[in-house]
């Protein structure tokens, strides 16, 4: 019984990759391309090379320059704060260490020993978390970088418009609902 479950989990996950295939009649045959398919004018694929190669210049091909400075503000923001929680973290480890030891002296003799162990795990917490946004803030960049490939040809123009406005209708036995109405109108 468990087989035949498996197996139909498998056939159900595996129809939609087997449906996804070209259809025969949109491939044009020899080396001719149709001259009414889109070409995109920015690669993603090149924007996120570049992005991961040097931090920003995906966003220097997309021509979008004012994000590097945010993308380099962000980078010193939390490398800055890495090293400063880094120090003190060695500074409160190494007064933990001498503090529990019966032998040595602290450097904080009128802390005791838990305090300081305390304060050095909330700057080791700290620090971890610096050194993750730096990961976090590279990757964003990257994932930026494609994003914005992928939407450089996307069409906003002023015959696009949203509009929201309050709006009452009945909803029957003396009973009114409250809400908004959203329209799009495409031109």
């Amino acid at each position: 019984m468990k087989i035949f479950k498996a197996s139909i989990v498998a056939i159900i996950m595996l129809v939609p990759l087997l449906s996804a295939g070209q259809d025969s009649a949109s491939v044009s045959q020899g080396s001719d391309r149709d001259s009414n398919a889109y070409v995109p004018s920015k690669s993603p694929k090149k924007a996120a090379i570049m992005s991961a190669i040097l931090p920003g210049a995906g966003q220097v091909y997309n021509g979008k320059y004012w994000k590097v400075p945010i993308i380099y503000g962000g980078f010193g923001v939390a490398a800055y704060l890495a090293n400063r929680y880094t120090n003190q973290y060695n500074l409160y480890r190494d007064a933990y260490r001498e503090a529990s030891d019966p032998n040595g002296t602290s450097p904080f003799p009128n802390v005791t020993p838990a305090a300081i162990k305390d304060t050095r795990n909330t700057y080791r917490q700290w620090m971890e978390l610096s050194y993750i946004s730096i990961g976090i803030i590279y990757i964003f960049q990257i994932v930026d970088a494609n994003v914005d490939a992928h939407l450089y040809d996307f069409d906003v123009s002023d015959d696009l418009s949203l509009n929201l406005q309050p709006n009452m209708q009945p909803a029957g036995f003396n009973i009114t609902a409250t809400g908004f109405k959203v329209t799009l109108t495409i031109r």
